[in-house]
């Protein structure tokens, strides 16, 4: 699957596992997200490295 990754303060979209579901989780699709406020802010103030999506929708 694809996802926003910000990497060593750099944003990328890059191929990274498909997660399983464990008990009481579900995998949506998503088809559509965004990049918000707080996530532009991590690129400058935050971690190293993370997954961004906080902003989508989907199936």
């Amino acid at each position: 699957m694809r996802a926003a990754v910000m990497k060593n303060w750099s944003l990328r979209v890059d191929d990274i596992p498909e997660p399983t579901p464990g008990g009481g989780q579900v995998l949506a699709k998503v088809l559509a997200c965004g990049i918000c406020g707080s996530d532009l802010h991590l690129l400058v103030h935050g971690e190293e490295s993370r997954r961004l999506s906080q902003e989508l929708a989907g199936d």
